[in-house]
């Protein structure tokens, strides 16, 4: 006969059951937040794009519409993107709700000229009356 021991086991099916429900209720908090960081609606309108660097910059503050152009061709208007062959009918599509919007142009330095020139175009056929372009200071180092 064994005699009994007076040893408490470490692993009983309560404590493996608890460590699970513990375990899945972390991962489930943890791929919510990074949901909900990641697709944030300010994050989404604020892609991030290394602005090309100009001394002359100035501050635009009445800017209504922000678009974005990526390091591969890709406009953004806020949290969208919209292909090349939509920029002149969206953007005359903004204007006609409110004329005389502004635009600021934040294109990656990488990004590819025809792009930013598709952008420029567009405006102009859409009617857009102010046009910017988005630097970043000479001295700044990001």
């Amino acid at each position: 006969m064994k005699p009994l021991s007076t040893r408490a086991y470490l692993l009983n099916p309560e404590s493996i059951a608890l460590t699970d429900m513990v375990m899945n209720l972390f991962i489930f908090f943890f791929v919510s937040f990074s949901l909900v960081y990641t697709f944030n609606k300010d994050r989404v309108n604020q892609l991030e794009v290394n602005l090309p660097k100009a001394a002359t910059g100035q501050q635009v503050s009445d800017t209504t519409l922000v678009v974005t152009i990526t390091r591969d061709g890709r406009c953004h208007f806020g949290n969208r993107v919209v292909a090349e062959s939509r920029l002149t009918s969206e953007l005359a599509e903004i204007v006609k709700r409110r004329p005389g919007v502004s635009i600021l142009v934040r294109a990656d330095e990488s990004a590819p000229c025809r792009s930013l020139v598709a952008v420029f175009d567009a405006g102009r056929a859409a009617g857009v009356g102010r046009m910017n372009f988005a630097v970043q200071p000479a001295g700044s180092s990001s």
